[in-house]
């Protein structure tokens, strides 16, 4: 975990140093881009907060909050890295399952490998490392509507739960049945939205993306006794998308 949150904030202070080296190099102010503007390129930075509502195979709904820092090319075009964290509170665990299985509610005989929302939450989290891509439709509008990509890899912080176990302790046998999630791996999220003029380098922004993303599932046995241990587990991925609308500031 300590690793997790190293590797993001190290790269925040490399996106934010970079931009600012961009702003001395440059020499002048000048413009009004929306930016604190040096001729052709400025620096940039964003804030943004809002909600997904999942959809797709797995609908785990989620808070996104993050950050860009970047340059800013002219009024038009934006080029950044970003971080942040998205927090999926209350999420059933997930797993695709033999329905032969005696463990789950299945109709026996029923063929193929089905899903199945295990009736326990938990919170997780996931810490997504992005280029974060914007160009706006107008150069300097007061109002000004914009298209968005973000798109890196997010950090999955696994969690595991016991389903159900068993401990003979005078044969010095025990099982436990689990299943382990995270939310992490390849990351896309095409947005549309508008930017709303505060002062000439400050805008509020409000906008709504599709959020691409990836669950991580492994459901396993792991049998002990006094000779050593053994694990049987599958595993997979499913889509964890969902809609997302921010709101943000941009400096």
């Amino acid at each position: 975990m300590k690793k997790v949150f190293t590797l993001a904030f190290a790269l925040f202070m490399c996106s934010a140093a970079f931009a600012q080296f961009t702003n001395a190099k440059s020499g002048s102010r000048g413009g009004n881009s929306g930016g604190i503007n040096f001729g052709e390129t400025s620096y940039k930075g964003f804030v943004e907060a809002g909600y997904a509502i999942g959809l797709g195979d797995m609908k785990r709904n989620r808070i996104d909050v993050s950050t860009s820092h970047g340059v800013q090319f002219g009024g038009h075009f934006f080029a950044g890295l970003g971080t942040g964290v998205k927090f999926f509170t209350g999420a059933k665990y997930y797993c695709e399952v033999d329905p032969n299985d005696y463990y789950y509610d299945f109709d026996k005989g029923s063929k193929g490998k089905k899903s199945y929302d295990i009736d326990e939450k938990d919170s997780f989290i996931s810490i997504p490392i992005f280029a974060d891509l914007r160009a706006n439709l107008f150069e300097d509008n007061s109002i000004n509507p914009f298209i968005g990509l973000k798109i890196g890899y997010a950090i999955g912080i696994e969690k595991k739960k016991i389903l159900d176990e068993y401990h003979n302790s005078y044969y010095g046998y025990s099982e436990e049945k689990y299943c382990k999630m995270k939310f992490g791996g390849f990351i896309c999220t095409p947005t549309i939205g508008c930017r709303f003029s505060i002062n000439e380098t400050t805008g509020l922004n409000i906008s709504m993306g599709y959020d691409i993303q990836k669950a991580n599932w492994e459901l396993g046995d792991t049998f002990s006794d006094g000779y050593g241990s053994e694990t049987e587990s599958e595993d997979g991925k499913v889509a964890a998308n969902g809609l997302v609308f921010k709101v943000g500031i941009d400096f």
